[in-house]
């Protein structure tokens, strides 16, 4: 059966251990990495996992041997002691209460509790307020306000001391908070401040489909603290002894090791002021000068040594014109001031009358609406961000306002020339299509008409024998047919035959027609065709239907001929069963025409 509590005047010894009740954690001695027995620490790890270490107790002052002893007391304080009786580590400070029924207990969450056996279970303290170098989920990294407490987390000196190392990560300052890792009192790479949704910089630590995370500030309390939202995963924010911030994750009865989700200070931008004052550092570790600024040693900057930062082109006068320019995807520069809750006007205006304000912008710091935040003295540590960032209007003086009020100018000029001169192209380009698709609709109607020489004439041409110049067909255009037929209706349908129909019209004129409607397919090409209708024309006789031109258009060819009421010339031929025979001897030649 698993412990998890420890009670007062309790023997607990090297070798005996706690187990929270969900068997996820556990409290005890232990010899780090592949240390000797001589150095002991107390501590908690995860259970039934490869020695994985959360929290060390004694982290400073290691007991030598395997006799320490740790003792609950009566009034609640916890002690740690060597062979010899002597305190090698205790919680101090607990307040005094008559009636304190004191229990050590280690949670579910990894959290070691001195708290009230009575029925309130009030926590008097917990080692979630002294962490070492792990934040684990619930842990409020931060401060207590009320007792000045501050919650950071920092290194172990090398995998096998636990002792305090040189970095740390902790969220600072209260005025204006900010995630910052350092090496000593040097800052290495920072989030912040707080923008009302995640920690300028990087929303890695506040939107994650792992867990959920929390950013608290009132009079009492300021932390952040994360909370999984799977519980079969577990997981730990870690400065490593090399000073890189690590996440790692373990899925019960899944891993065999923990995995290295992210490790957040690897990019070269993270590297705290970088590109120096007013430099902005993008991706591929290149930085680049605000706008209105130029590189103090442009030497060092040709070898990619940027952090000499850079300087302005024209001076600020404070007082004389100076104003503000307004920059979006970036990440807010260090060391920011909260003033008051002032509107982006009234911050302006404030800024400007400070001549050390330097850049201001509404910030939701403390999520309970925007403040204005500014920045006092030169501008370091920005980055800048192709998709999200921050928007701060940055501080610049009248000529360099006007000089970029004047590149403004240009650029839109040169935009709407550009734009002028694409739209005159494509103009241009639409015309000479549409001409060479005109040109080809031409020739290729003139082409249908035969080539013809003929002079338009009201509503057709004429194809003309060139061995006869007096010789002249009307051609009729294709509307004009459609007109006379009515769209070649049925009821203007007055014959069939094998190489096409025979509709009668009427011409606008009056004069009454029989268009012969021949078969679209045609082996016959354009100039035989031209030159058999000129021989039927020519052929003409006072016994013959007379052809009065021609209809070529697209695929329609159509024959135009005069109307003859009196129907086919079979019925005066050969007769009907109702009327008389004419016969027709052979002897009188006839000359009887056809064609298709």
């Amino acid at each position: 059966m698993c412990i998890d509590t420890l009670q007062p005047n309790q023997n607990f010894t090297d070798g005996f251990t706690l187990i929270s009740p969900n068997q996820r954690f556990e409290f005890g001695f232990f010899t780090p990495g592949n240390g000797s027995f001589g150095s002991r620490y107390l501590g908690i790890w995860y259970h039934n996992l490869p020695l994985t270490v959360v929290w060390v107790a004694n982290r400073n002052n290691p007991v030598r041997d395997l006799n320490g002893k740790v003792v609950l007391l009566e009034n609640g304080v916890l002690i740690l002691y060597n062979h010899s009786l002597a305190t090698i580590w205790s919680t101090n400070n607990l307040p005094i209460k008559t009636t304190f029924n004191p229990v050590l207990q280690l949670s579910n969450s990894g959290n070691l509790v001195i708290r009230d056996d009575g029925r309130n279970n009030t926590i008097f303290w917990e080692s979630f307020d002294y962490p070492t170098d792990t934040v684990l989920p619930d842990l409020k990294l931060g401060w207590k306000l009320d007792v000045g407490l501050q919650r950071l987390i920092r290194s172990w000196k090398s995998i096998e001391d636990p002792s305090d190392g040189d970095y740390s990560f902790s969220l600072d300052p209260p005025e204006a908070p900010q995630l910052v890792l350092r090496s000593g009192s040097r800052k290495l790479f920072r989030w912040g401040p707080f923008d009302g949704t995640s920690f300028s910089g990087s929303t890695t630590l506040t939107v994650n489909p792992l867990f959920q995370s929390t950013y608290v500030s009132n009079s009492v309390e300021l932390y952040y603290e994360y909370e999984m939202l799977d519980e079969s995963v577990l997981s730990r924010l870690v400065v490593s002894s090399l000073g890189f911030l690590q996440y790692f994750t373990w899925r019960v009865n899944i891993s065999k090791e923990w995995n290295l989700l992210v490790s957040f200070n690897t990019d070269p931008c993270d590297s705290y002021g970088k590109c120096g004052y007013y430099g902005i550092c993008y991706s591929l570790s290149s930085c680049k000068c605000l706008s209105g600024f130029t590189p103090s040693l442009p030497l060092d900057w040709g070898l990619f040594s940027y952090s000499g930062g850079c300087k302005r082109k024209h001076e600020l006068e404070c007082g004389h014109g100076d104003g503000f320019v307004k920059y979006d995807g970036l990440k807010f520069p260090d060391n920011p001031t909260v003033w008051s809750n002032y509107t982006d006007h009234e911050c302006g205006t404030k800024c400007l009358e400070n001549c050390s304000c330097m850049a201001y912008a509404n910030v939701n710091v403390y999520r309970n609406g925007s403040l204005c935040v500014v920045w006092i003295g030169d501008l370091i540590d920005m980055k800048n961000f192709p998709n999200g960032g921050e928007k701060i209007y940055i501080r610049m003086s009248r000529s360099e306002l006007q000089s970029i009020a004047d590149a403004k100018r240009k650029r839109v000029t040169v935009k709407v020339v550009s734009i002028v001169t694409v739209l005159g192209s494509l103009l241009l380009f639409s015309g000479a299509v549409w001409y060479l698709s005109w040109v080809t609709r031409v020739k290729r109607k003139d082409r249908i008409s035969m080539n013809s020489k003929g002079q338009r004439s009201g509503s057709f041409q004429y194809v003309e024998d060139n061995q006869d110049e007096g010789f002249k067909l009307p051609i009729y255009d294709l509307d004009t047919i459609l007109l006379a037929c009515n769209n070649f209706s049925e009821r203007n349908k007055i014959g069939q035959g094998g190489f096409g129909s025979v509709y009668k019209g009427q011409f606008s004129n009056g004069q009454e027609i029989a268009v012969k409607r021949l078969l679209e397919k045609s082996i016959q090409g354009v100039e035989e065709l031209k030159n058999e209708l000129i021989l039927i024309a020519k052929l003409q006789h006072r016994n013959l239907v007379k052809l009065l031109g021609c209809c070529i258009e697209g695929e329609e060819t159509m024959l135009v001929y005069e109307y003859l009421p009196n129907k086919s010339l079979n019925n005066f031929i050969y007769g009907t069963l109702y009327s008389p025979c004419l016969i027709l001897h052979f002897s009188k030649p006839y000359f009887l025409f056809s064609f298709k």
